[in-house]
């Protein structure tokens, strides 16, 4: 879906029975998705779960002594291509704020959700509505899925999904899995006070030191898109090496065989980016650079 530069995580939550996720302006909350496994035979009863969100938000707001007002089936043009034909729609007004959404059921995953966008009464428009809310789709279209997230942005194969995650103070760290294969998305912000004087290759090797003993990775100075790089690929592709790999791909389930990242600094933003691929085919430097091809440092697409 379509989401503003500017509009930041708030909450991040996800187990295996659902999850929460929350955007966030420099005032207030302005995009909530909440979502659950529809378990066995269960039938989706979209009136049910969206009492059971309006009863999380009404506890809420009595505790502010806040009214709380609700409008059920309210039509959303286009939300039938965004949201399927068994939607919801609703709005609903809560003191000097407006929230207009939907719950909704994907019938390919099996996954009810609610999706709802916020705002005062200004800023919760029809166009907002249409720009941001029913540009949901419950699944990427094509080959690639776009993740942004703290400035971060990358187009990543969308067999890849996330796993896991750190949203710290100048760190940002995104993994991702699928088939045998794994990839994780690293973003350090103030590059300056990271290298502490130090040029790139310092960095890399003390960050990575752990991981180029244990997988006998070697340091080879690279570009990527004009900054300065260092690449981190495999010193020697041994034929144990290649036969593992070999296995693995009948298995991919297990753990890949081949590391290799490459490290950039983005002198524009001040900031470092890293891609780290992990499958079971050597990745030499020119196509580890390939992969980092999908990472924007310097913009951000909206």
């Amino acid at each position: 879906m379509e989401i503003p530069a500017d509009w930041d995580p708030g909450v991040l939550e996800h187990s295996a029975d659902g999850g929460l996720y929350r955007l966030e302006d420099e005032l207030r909350p302005r995009l909530f998705l909440r979502w659950r496994p529809l378990k066995g035979k269960t039938t989706f009863a979209p009136q049910a779960a969206l009492e059971a969100h309006f009863e999380r938000q009404a506890k809420a707001l009595r505790k502010k002594r806040t009214e709380f007002e609700v409008e059920l089936n309210v039509p959303l043009p286009g939300a039938r291509r965004a949201f399927g034909p068994g939607y919801l729609g609703y709005r609903y007004r809560a003191g000097g704020n407006l929230a207009a959404g939907a719950a909704a059921c994907c019938e390919t995953c099996r996954r009810a959700y609610v999706l709802e966008l916020t705002g005062t009464g200004e800023q919760v428009t029809a166009k907002l509505v249409e720009r941001i809310l029913l540009s949901f789709r419950e699944h990427a279209d094509g080959a690639v899925r776009r993740w942004e997230v703290y400035g971060v942005s990358a187009d990543l194969p969308a067999h890849l999904a996330c796993t896991g995650k750190r949203l710290e103070q100048g760190l940002v760290r995104l993994e991702f899995s699928g088939p045998g294969e794994r990839a994780a998305l690293v973003r350090w912000s103030l590059a300056n006070v990271h290298l502490q004087g130090r040029d790139l290759t310092a960095f890399v090797r003390g960050q990575y030191a752990k991981v180029i003993a244990r997988e006998g990775l070697q340091l080879v100075e690279a570009t990527r898109g004009g900054h300065e790089a260092v690449a981190l690929v495999v010193k020697r592709d041994t034929w144990a090496r290649r036969l593992r790999a070999r296995l693995r791909r009948r298995a991919p389930r297990t753990e890949p065989t081949y590391l290799a990242c490459l490290v950039w600094h983005c002198e524009r933003t001040n900031r470092l980016f890293a891609v780290e691929a992990r499958g079971n085919v050597f990745l030499d430097p020119h196509a580890l650079d390939e992969r980092a091809g999908a990472v924007r440092c310097c913009s951000v697409e909206v």
